[in-house]
């Protein structure tokens, strides 16, 4: 299957197949439009596409069908539900987040036929220790 280029329309790489998007670069100033990219469904629960550990800034959003918002308003809304994500990882001592440390590598990849989002990450610690991380979420 054959990877494309999207068109300028991020700054960082982002790639397209028939099946699959891949980032390959993580850049803060995108964090909301990835999450959007990044959103799994299936019908009857959505998640946005953000972190499991979270991050400043970060727009978590899970909403399921048939769970509305009474309010006040001209038409019925979806309500966000509690947030399912969140994940805390230490390494070392040290709390394990994007905006902290070093990444030395990261990919993360939406393959739409099973409903895959996996996200692959090394990180250096601020007291400088190493890990592979791989998150794998599926609705």
């Amino acid at each position: 299957m054959q990877s494309l280029s999207l068109p300028n329309l991020t700054q960082t790489k982002l790639e397209a197949s028939a099946w699959t998007v891949v980032e390959t670069q993580f850049n803060e100033s995108e964090l909301h439009y990835k999450e959007t990219v990044f959103t799994l469904g299936n019908g009857y629960l959505g998640t946005r596409g953000t972190f499991e550990q979270g991050y400043p800034g970060a727009m978590p959003a899970t909403l399921i069908h048939g769970v509305y918002d009474d309010v006040p308003v001209v038409y019925t809304e979806l309500a966000n539900c509690p947030d399912w994500l969140p994940l805390v990882i230490w390494v070392g001592g040290d709390r394990f987040s994007l905006n902290r440390g070093t990444i030395l590598s990261y990919q993360r990849r939406l393959d739409l036929r099973p409903g895959l989002l996996q996200r692959h990450i090394r990180w250096r610690s601020p007291s400088g220790k190493i890990v592979d991380l791989h998150f794998e979420r599926f609705t």
